[in-house]
């Protein structure tokens, strides 16, 4: 198993695309191949008989979204630390100043532009559960009309600070925040089929993969995406 953060500086950053048939990249980086796998700059392809056709996928976590609003107040001494954490960023690629609203934006922007069979947001996606930011992005990607799957990292439910066990806090806030996202799937883990590939998600955001993910079969929660 391979976590997200050293998938993300393997793979370059945002996107992962999966193609029967290799696609020009502008600008690679580097270059590597191994067998039916081969990484440029920010892409990855994976070739063979098993994809019926090409299927680009959009990878994308670690957005570190937040917005503050008076609902925040009764939470503000848990949030203050991420509040202040991500307010302005630096793009990877041209170095100019960003915020992580903008770049988010800018980022749906090429998946519709790509035409992705597939928006995957990765974990961490914002800096804490602030509802103004879960409700934002949520409009935002609803708004491109991509097929989505969500899965949760640890900053997206967790307050600094607040007592509670990893796993109880998981739960609470997967369902009074994030529980939108998932689209009506199971938080701990779901599946997504799009042109034959089979996406399987499971939540390690408290750094353990617990037993009822482990056995599918004998979950009756575990469901694929409508």
């Amino acid at each position: 198993m391979i976590n997200r953060r050293n998938f993300l500086h393997f793979a370059g950053l945002t996107t992962l695309g999966m193609a029967c048939a290799g696609a020009a990249v502008a600008q690679p980086s580097q270059h590597f191949h191994r067998g039916n796998f081969s990484s440029t700059g920010n892409q990855v392809r994976f070739f063979g008989p098993a994809f019926a056709k090409p299927t680009r996928v959009f990878f994308l976590s670690d957005t570190h979204l937040w917005q503050s609003d008076d609902r925040e107040l009764p939470y503000r001494q848990y949030s203050e630390r991420m509040a202040a954490a991500y307010n302005s960023t630096q793009h990877f690629q041209t170095g100019q100043a960003t915020t992580p609203m903008q770049a988010f934006a800018a980022t749906l922007d090429l998946a519709v532009e790509q035409k992705v069979d597939l928006l995957v947001l990765g974990g961490d996606i914002f800096s804490y559960p602030s509802e103004a930011a879960i409700e934002w992005m949520q409009a935002k990607v609803v708004e491109t009309g991509l097929p989505y799957v969500y899965i949760a990292g640890n900053h997206d439910w967790h307050y600094e600070g607040m007592p509670g066990s990893a796993v109880d806090l998981r739960r609470e806030w997967s369902e009074k925040r994030l529980k939108p996202l998932y689209q009506g799937a199971n938080p701990l883990m779901a599946t997504h089929d799009v042109q034959g590939i089979r996406f399987i998600v499971i939540d390690d955001s408290t750094n353990e993969i617990l037993p009822e993910q482990c056995n599918c079969s004998i979950n009756p929660t575990f469901k694929s995406f409508s």
